[in-house]
């Protein structure tokens, strides 16, 4: 014998906040940072500095430098594609200065 049993509950939501669909100012540029795979690649002045731990193995040198080049890239083509919607961006390096 099979027997199904289905319940409804009911759900009230008492807290709401009302949308509004204020238009947003383009922003004059958009720096888009390397990403990084390890703590030790996370820019010191960064509010995520320091709340991870290292690994438990060291990466080898040639694996630290192919994340390094891969978070380069993936910066650099994420700053192409926000281009491509008509937006200013660029992948930071030491030299970018945010306009504000």
């Amino acid at each position: 014998m099979l027997f199904l049993s289905f319940g409804c509950a009911s759900t009230k939501v008492s807290d709401r906040e009302r949308f509004s669909a204020v238009k947003l100012p383009r922003p004059a540029q958009i720096i888009v940072y390397d990403f990084v795979t390890t703590p030790d690649g996370v820019a010191p002045d960064s509010d995520l500095a320091g709340q991870t731990a290292a690994p438990a193995t060291p990466p080898a040198a040639e694996q630290i430098e192919l994340e390094k080049q891969l978070g380069m890239q993936v910066a650099e083509e994420l700053a192409a594609n926000i281009r491509a919607m008509g937006l200013s961006a660029v992948r930071a390096t030491s030299q970018t200065v945010s306009q504000k």
